[in-house]
């Protein structure tokens, strides 16, 4: 029972912060552009999920080898080990499966890319997780990128309308229903 709290307050941790980093603007170029376009949401979390897994997992042991804990080692780590799991991820599906890599490789980079992005406020304890945080951190980074693509597109003609006050409409609106989305967000995990 414990094992499945850690899973699930670390799943809530991530979605969490992984919602603050798409209010920010890091993360939210790519939510956007998923609510846009509407296509192929679920392949891009799941490929985030993967991605933000493996990294973890390989952080874990690969963090306590390091001689010094400090933030900028466990950063160019990080980013190591997220690279070497985009090419491993390259190889085994360009040998194993073409005809998927040919449907993912548009979106395998930039999943990559953001797991190392979104993994940046974990870095620092990243190493001292035990697997089961490690898979609670990728379902929650998932799950926050699908959820929040998934309610923006639910949103963006609402936010659109012509009922809409002008000051509101479109992009001051997107920002402040994601602002208000990551602060119930921030208030269901309590954390302060």
């Amino acid at each position: 029972m414990m094992v499945l709290g850690e899973l699930f307050l670390t799943a809530l941790a991530a979605l969490a912060v992984e919602n603050l980093f798409f209010t920010q603007g890091m993360g939210f170029a790519r939510v956007l552009h998923g609510a846009q376009k509407g296509r192929d949401i679920g392949l891009y979390a799941l490929l985030l999920t993967g991605f933000s897994l493996l990294s973890s997992l390989l952080m874990i042991p690969l963090g306590n080898l390091l001689p010094t804990q400090e933030f900028v080692w466990l950063g160019l780590l990080g980013a190591a080990v997220m690279a070497a799991c985009y090419l491993l991820a390259c190889l085994v599906l360009v040998t194993l499966c073409p005809g998927v890599y040919r449907k993912v490789r548009w979106c395998l980079a930039p999943a990559a890319i953001n797991t190392v992005v979104f993994s940046l406020p974990f870095l620092g304890r990243l190493h001292q997780w035990n697997g089961w945080q490690a898979v609670g951190f990728a379902l929650g980074t998932g799950l926050a990128f699908f959820l929040s693509t998934w309610l923006l597109t639910e949103m963006l003609p609402r936010l659109r309308s012509l009922d809409m006050p002008a000051s509101f409409r479109g992009m001051p609106g997107v920002f402040l229903y994601l602002a208000i989305l990551a602060l119930a967000l921030l208030g269901f995990a309590r954390i302060s």
